[in-house]
């Protein structure tokens, strides 16, 4: 039988989580439905894990300063893709678009109003 994709994505996540932190991921992170909105957002399980590949190996202190819990699988993906380390997928215009939406959100220009 397959392995659940939610299962390998966390998996993955925790062994990254170890490897930069030092320690065990708190057990809140470990939601598979987390996990399969990051697929879905993603398109499939290899662009997920590559995505929390990046986030785990990249440079920029911003990444350390606002941690690694999963719950902020969001928030790293937009500045993931505002700063060119992930692309969307489509036609590429459809891709520069989606870069250039979330520059504008990792450079906080907008703001949610309720």
């Amino acid at each position: 039988m397959a392995e659940d994709p939610a299962t390998k994505v966390l998996e993955h996540y925790v062994r990254r989580y170890v490897e930069r932190v030092g320690k065990l991921p708190r057990r809140r992170d470990l939601d598979p439905t987390l996990a399969r909105t990051l697929i879905r957002f993603a398109g499939d399980t290899a662009t997920a894990i590559r995505a929390v590949d990046t986030w785990f190996t990249s440079p920029d202190p911003w990444y350390a300063s606002e941690g690694f819990a999963f719950d902020r699988w969001w928030v790293v993906f937009n500045r993931l893709a505002g700063t060119g380390h992930i692309q969307a997928r489509g036609t590429p215009e459809q891709r520069e678009a989606a870069r250039k939406f979330a520059a504008i959100l990792v450079e906080r220009h907008l703001r949610v109003v309720r």
